[in-house]
């Protein structure tokens, strides 16, 4: 062993290639195939040894003693033979065992070419003699075989009833093995045959499927439900998938379905959504709980059948979701994931399918392209899936949501504004405090907490990059850092962020709502950060130009202070406007078109320091005024708190210029006024002191006198006015919009006839 690694230590770079050429694995075949053949050298001298036991004592009955003692001698020296030869194989054994010793340690040491030459020599050898010993042992095997059936026929006869293995050794059985084999091929290869064959004549028609809803209908059958699901699978086209997947399908499923024409791709699929909860909802049936989530009978006997055919289902129905067109295919669609969300409570437990699931929901949920029905249908199924999951899949779904309202809302216009409208009020649904569900209200406030955050930072690194001027809009520009951080604030992103969780807040802290459950919301405490928030925004840039974003987010804030109770001084931030250049100065006459500030954030630059854009703004800004003084009609204070808005107004009407101005600043006065002397009236039979707190929080409320204050009486009709003034206006921009198309299609007439 020592010469040996000495010699491997050498040639280890000969050894490596020995290694890497593939020798090793074939020696290793060869040499077991060796000792195959030795053990089946022994098992013919073992079988030929048995037959010259069986004659020698027929002789010896015959003959007498003589014969029996010749008998025993020549058993006694085959004896010692065979003794010899089993201890000359034991010592090659021996031998051989050292040699695959040394061979691997020399492998291992890296002296490979060696010992596979070393090898490769034993193999020769060995291989030549171990094949000269057969031919020439099967030989001699049966020319004993053919003796002892001519001398002894009674023990070649117990032979062939008891052992024929022995009789029949040699090349003839293992042809009539191959033979054997080879029939066996051929009968599975006739059959597979038959099977694809088989397979390729299944075409769906109205027959088979009404045969597998009558079925599924009577029996509920769950094997009627699988064939069913393998056609869906067809018609929902998953050439997609890997062929070993699809071959193996095929191979536990035994049946291949084709859909002839688009008629039967609509049945097919549509018997495939409807029918497929129906008949699990009779094997596993669920129940859903007050808190949203679903009782699930996971220790049935049928809860793992159920698993694999909604596995299969949503993997054949994210299929279909991929080829579906949103305008083209809108009631197919529909249904789908109408009746998809009845499956949810078997697949909110397998991440991975409702992880895909979540995905398609939110992207129709969010394109721009799909149908009002549709958006409502994937939002339904997205809340039942937040709600019925744990807190990782609710997080899924309010991230999501909230990041595609922010995605779809950089492109805001007259057309999409309603859009991002549905998908806000929808999406503030899911962060209401739900009583029942602690999980959810805890989740609510530590993503409305932290996207909240991320608002005020990046105000804040806005306000610390902006300079401080009233010309800081066209500053802002101008750096580079400056400009960037400027654009992620006054943008409409930015403004529909702040809008979404005024709506969230305002929703989940409903005075109405909260006296209902007679709990306060745990989203309450994010109301002050957010109120600064805002105001913080509106005072960033505070010039004329974006006054329209001045009106979005006071808007916001309004719904709070309506909603929730919360006071906030909104009166000041409004009242600046009249202070503003705009009304310091006679307007500019201009034919630019009149401005819906509903669709700006910032005015075009031809606006400002004109009559229409003046008159815009004054009007928007005495409703505002209207709205935050009528959401405060009903309060004790209301007679001091309206005094100095009351004189600041009466300061503007003297030094203004514009009637229009003019006119609708003294309406409003005359409002507050009158509601002052109102409210007046109602205290002065109170019996109660300003220290009793839950009187005065309580005063006019749940009386019929609160709604009928002379400030929201007032309001009604304003807000009719309103909305038949942004009628007129959509229409006079519609048909705006048609002219300019129809001056574009002329000229384009007039530059083709030229």
């Amino acid at each position: 062993m020592g010469k040996v690694r000495a010699k491997n230590s050498s040639k280890a770079k000969s050894t490596r290639k020995f290694a890497q050429s593939g020798q090793l694995d074939k020696q290793i075949k060869e040499r077991r195939a060796r000792q195959q053949k030795k053990s089946q050298i022994d098992n013919r001298k073992a079988l030929k040894q048995r037959a010259s036991y069986g004659s020698k004592p027929a002789a010896t009955d015959k003959n007498g003693g003589a014969s029996g003692s010749t008998g025993a001698a020549v058993a006694e020296e085959d004896e010692d033979e065979d003794d010899l030869e089993v201890e000359d194989e034991e010592d090659d054994d021996d031998d051989d065992q050292m040699m695959d010793e040394e061979t691997l340690e020399a492998l291992l040491a890296g002296s490979d070419a060696e010992a596979s030459e070393l090898d490769e020599d034993d193999h020769a050898d060995g291989e030549r003699s171990d094949l000269e010993d057969l031919e020439g042992e099967e030989e001699r095997h049966k020319v004993s075989l053919q003796a002892l059936k001519e001398k002894d026929p009674e023990f070649y006869k117990y032979l062939e009833e008891n052992d024929p293995a022995l009789l029949g050794f040699g090349s003839d059985d293992e042809d009539e093995v191959e033979e054997e084999d080879d029939e066996e091929d051929a009968k599975k290869s006739k059959k597979s045959k038959k099977g694809k064959e088989k397979a390729r004549a299944l075409v769906v028609n109205k027959d088979l499927l009404a045969t597998w809803q009558t079925q599924m209908l009577k029996q509920r059958s769950l094997k009627a439900l699988r064939k069913l699901l393998i056609a869906f699978r067809t018609a929902a086209k998953t050439e997609d998938e890997d062929e070993s997947s699809t071959s193996k399908s095929n191979q536990q499923n035994k049946e291949v379905y084709t859909i002839p024409n688009a008629l039967m791709f609509n049945k097919v699929v549509t018997a495939a959504l409807k029918y497929t909860p129906l008949v699990l909802g009779y094997h596993v049936p669920v129940k859903e709980q007050a808190n949203g989530k679903f009782k699930v009978p996971t220790q049935s006997k049928k809860y793992a059948t159920a698993q694999r055919i909604v596995k299969n289902y949503f993997t054949s129905l994210h299929a279909l979701f991929s080829s579906l067109s949103t305008s083209s295919n809108a009631a197919l669609l529909q249904l789908s994931i109408t009746e998809s969300g009845r499956l949810i409570p078997y697949v909110v437990g397998n991440r991975k399918i409702a992880k895909e699931y979540i995905r398609h929901l939110l992207s129709f949920w969010a394109s721009s392209s799909t149908s009002d029905s549709v958006k409502l249908s994937a939002f339904l199924s997205l809340r039942t899936i937040a709600l019925a999951g744990d807190a990782t899949i609710f997080e899924l779904v309010a991230k999501g949501t909230y990041l595609a309202i922010g995605q779809i809302s950089k492109n805001t216009t007259a057309f999409t504004l309603p859009s991002i409208t549905l998908m806000k009020n929808s999406a503030s649904s899911l962060f209401v405090n739900n009583s029942n569900n602690a999980t959810i209200a805890s989740q609510s406030y530590q993503l409305a907490f932290s996207y909240i955050r991320q608002l005020a930072v990046t105000l804040r690194n806005s306000m610390k990059a902006t300079p401080k001027s009233s010309n800081a809009a066209a500053g802002a520009g101008k750096g580079k850092g400056s400009g960037e951080q400027y654009r992620q604030v006054y943008s409409w992103q930015f403004v529909h962020s702040i809008d979404f969780w005024s709506l969230v807040l305002a929703t989940a802290c409903d005075t109405e709502r909260e006296t209902e459950q007679a709990k306060e919301s745990e989203l309450r405490p994010l109301i002050y950060p957010l109120v600064q928030l805002t105001l913080g925004v509106i005072r960033l840039v505070p010039t004329s130009r974006y006054f329209p974003l001045r009106f979005q987010l006071v808007t916001s804030l309004l719904r709070v202070v309506q909603r929730t109770g919360v006071y906030v001084p909104l009166a000041p931030v409004l009242l600046e406007i009249f202070d503003s250049s705009e009304f310091s100065g006679k307007p500019k006459g201009s034919s630019l078109k009149p401005l819906d500030l509903a669709y700006y954030i910032r005015a075009p630059a031809a606006y400002p320091q004109t009559r229409v854009y003046v008159d815009s703004i004054a009007d928007e800004t005495i409703y505002l005024l209207l709205e935050f003084f009528a959401s405060q009609s009903t309060s004790i204070a209301f007679p001091e708190s309206s005094v100095p808005v009351s004189v600041t107004l009466k300061r503007h009407i003297k030094k203004t210029r514009n009637a229009k101005l003019s006119n609708g600043l003294k309406a409003l006065v005359e409002r507050l006024e009158s509601n002052a002397k109102w409210i007046e009236e109602k205290r002065a039979n109170i019996e109660f002191s300003p220290q009793d707190r839950e009187q005065i929080d309580s005063f006019l409320s749940g009386k019929g006198d609160g709604a009928a204050t002379p400030l929201k009486s007032y309001l009604k009709l304003q807000r009719k006015i309103r909305d038949q003034r942004r009628e007129m206006l959509e229409k006079s921009l519609a048909g705006d919009e048609d002219s300019e198309a129809e001056d574009a299609e002329e000229e384009d007439m007039e530059e083709d006839d030229e």
